[in-house]
């Protein structure tokens, strides 16, 4: 076959794929425009079957705000605003079945049905035998009864709301999922169109794709970048901003008072603020470093138990520390710096979740120094474990909401494992934590010494 065959044959191949795409991207961006819209119009209905519970439960209170109004005046003014609430009540729960038939939100039709139900009863067995008779001797009874009432009616309003938000929610998510598979129906397809016009430069197109693959991989490589330089600009920014907010107000209470400058409390606080901005800008550093796995150790051979009387020094004022030694030496091989961090981060975290007496074990190991922490403070689920030691990971238990990044751990892992040694942890909900740390004992003379059974 001659090269002007080629040619042609190359030339039709291009305008037929030429004519594909023309013809099939507008179908698919014309299904996806179509879909969107319609999920968009669903969630506005959604947004509007929202609005209408809301002003069903408002209407339904401002009802029994009149009626209670009325039998604490006696004031006539209160009847008229009654029937006009009432009425309004009427209008709106009359309409809201269709209203939610549109919004798709007809598995909530049940609560709407118990809310229509209980305001009926309501007003037969409460507002009108209390307008009627307001000196009734069993008024206070019949009350009583209309506030359950009015709770139900509160519940089951919450209830359809929650609807209305999972609905709202799910529907976010198709027109997510419509938009990606849009994109990459499009992108595979102008692929596939690509492909078909290069059959003929093999060589050419296997070059390409190891062009696109090493793109593809330092784009995503890019993106985790970003990523993790989003989510800790947005750390730094709040916490950041915590503390210069302690630190704003506090030199605001010293120029408008200077009588406080000399204030314990006042300069406590600064000071506090002013060490948990360091912390946080060498948790930063930290966290850059740990990333490249990049972190580097100044090592020297030092002995361990220092650090940890160092520590409990620190924390002694708040918590009543036990330290068992039960390694006749402590000698390590790491850098002390980072190895003072692991151990005040470890205690301090047993200080914050703990108000007992806490536990210090230094144990020999035939390579290893072992340092463990042991709390009776509130522990740690089990399903949650297994996340501890993840790049920002913070507890959902209530008892565990204390100020935090959820970055601590994660990087205490990553100095262990630089220095060649581990941690664990142990833990049961409620009964509290055992936090096991190995360090590498440093080979001298004077540590090396045999491990006791």
């Amino acid at each position: 076959m001659s090269y002007d065959t080629h040619l042609r044959d190359g030339l039709r191949r291009s305008v037929m794929a030429f004519l594909i795409v023309i013809v099939a991207l507008p179908l698919i961006s014309f299904w996806a425009t179509y879909r969107v819209h319609e999920l968009s119009d669903r969630m506005e209905s959604l947004g509007e079957s929202r609005v209408l519970v809301s002003r069903a439960l408002r209407l339904a209170v401002d009802e029994e705000s009149g009626v209670r109004g009325y039998l604490d005046t006696r004031e006539p003014a209160f009847l008229g605003p009654i029937k006009s609430t009432h009425d309004q009540l009427a209008s709106l729960l009359h309409a809201m079945p269709a209203q939610f038939d549109r919004s798709g939100m007809s598995s909530s039709d049940s609560f709407l049905r118990d809310f229509s139900r209980m305001h009926a009863t309501w007003d037969a067995s409460v507002a009108r035998p209390l307008l009627a008779n307001p000196r009734d001797p069993q008024a206070l009874s019949v009350l009583r009864t209309g506030k359950l009432l009015m709770d139900n009616m509160r519940a089951d309003s919450m209830a359809m709301q929650g609807q209305a938000s999972k609905e709202t929610a799910r529907s976010a998510r198709e027109v997510y999922d419509v938009v990606l598979a849009s994109t990459v129906i499009s992108i595979a397809w102008i692929a596939l169109v690509g492909t078909l016009l290069v059959l003929f430069q093999r060589r050419a197109l296997r070059r390409e794709h190891r062009l696109v693959a090493s793109i593809v991989q330092k784009r995503e490589e890019v993106e985790r970048l970003s990523e993790w330089r989003s989510r800790l600009l947005a750390m730094l920014a709040h916490d950041f901003k915590s503390q210069l907010t302690v630190l704003i107000g506090a030199a605001h209470l010293l120029e408008d008072f200077p009588q406080r400058r000399g204030d314990p409390q006042l300069l406590a606080s600064l000071r506090s603020a002013g060490y948990m901005l360091a912390e946080m800008a060498d948790n930063a550093i930290l966290l850059a470093r740990a990333q490249e796995r990049k972190i580097v150790l100044q090592r020297s051979t030092f002995d361990v138990s220092e650090v940890v009387a160092g520590v409990v020094q620190r924390y002694g004022a708040e918590r009543e520390f036990i330290v068992h030694h039960g390694a006749p030496t402590a000698m390590v091989d790491g850098d002390r710096s980072y190895v003072t961090r692991v151990l005040d981060n470890i205690i301090g975290n047993a200080v914050k979740y703990s108000e007992d007496p806490i536990d210090v074990h230094l144990e020999n190991e035939e390579d290893f120094i072992r340092v463990k922490v042991r709390d009776r403070g509130i522990g740690i689920a089990e399903s949650e474990l297994p996340h501890i030691f993840e790049e920002y990971w913070r507890s959902d238990q209530t008892s565990w909401k204390q100020k935090g990044s959820g970055v601590g751990l994660f990087i205490v892992k990553i100095i262990m494992e630089a220095h060649g040694g581990s941690i664990s942890v142990e833990s049961r909900f409620g009964q509290g934590t055992v936090v096991m740390l190995r360090f590498p004992r440093a080979l001298t003379a004077f540590a090396r010494v045999p491990v006791s059974a």
